[in-house]
């Protein structure tokens, strides 16, 4: 039944103001315009710009689609990190009780970021436990990469970074690595700059505030007062 949702045209009030519309107005114009007075058009974009490549192909439903996707594979991803951990009985419920929580029942058909958010915290977090011996750094470099995506999804993504970097404080601490937590540290910032500075970058040019609705009293910026 949420796949039959997903075909469905969404009429919630954050879809239609900001997660559609504002790739909307991308795919319409074939390039990034201002957009006067919507403060969520001058967010970090990384589903929205895949949602205005969908609506360039179909009006709605593939857009739908794609978070359907994600968060059909953070689903999927959860019981990959949990069954060997824990077996296939506590991976499984874990699964049940994901998937029913009411916020995942409720956006899984519809073109939000939060499914997208939650699929890259546990890649990231999947990552991060398989490099806690500190010695394959493949695995910190892919956590590096996922941050970055995760980063880029929405401003609240600071709350999982904050996390992820107390995990990395801590494996650094009980190993006794405090020049190897600098090193990492900066990478982890480094990597998760690409990511992040584009859409800094993109407000400071439409808006003249890189933070833009945000910090407007240091920045200032356009369409506001204070």
């Amino acid at each position: 039944s949420v796949f039959i949702i997903a075909l469905a045209p969404s009429i919630t009030h954050d879809a239609m103001v900001y997660h559609l519309n504002v790739p909307r107005l991308y795919a319409d114009s074939h390039k990034i315009v201002p957009i006067p007075y919507n403060l969520f058009s001058n967010t970090v974009l990384n589903m929205e710009m895949l949602y205005a490549l969908a609506l360039s192909i179909d009006e709605f439903v593939l857009a739908n689609l794609i978070h359907f996707a994600v968060g059909a594979a953070a689903i999927l991803a959860l019981y990959a990190f949990a069954r060997p951990l824990f077996g296939r009985t506590i991976a499984g419920l874990s699964v049940l009780i994901l998937f029913f929580n009411p916020l995942v029942l409720n956006e899984i058909s519809i073109a939000y970021v939060d499914l997208g958010m939650m699929f890259y915290f546990l890649l990231m977090m999947f990552c991060l436990w398989n490099w806690r011996d500190g010695k394959n750094n493949r695995w910190f470099l892919l956590f590096c990469i996922f941050s970055g995506v995760f980063a880029g999804m929405k401003y609240t993504a600071l709350h999982g970074l904050v996390t992820a970097g107390m995990i990395l404080a801590a494996v650094s601490f009980l190993q006794k690595d405090f020049k190897g937590f600098i090193r990492k540290s900066a990478l982890l910032g480094g990597v998760t700059a690409l990511f992040v500075l584009p859409y800094l970058a993109k407000n400071f040019v439409l808006t003249g505030n890189p933070l833009y609705p945000l910090m407007y009293d240091l920045f200032g910026g356009k369409w506001l007062t204070p």
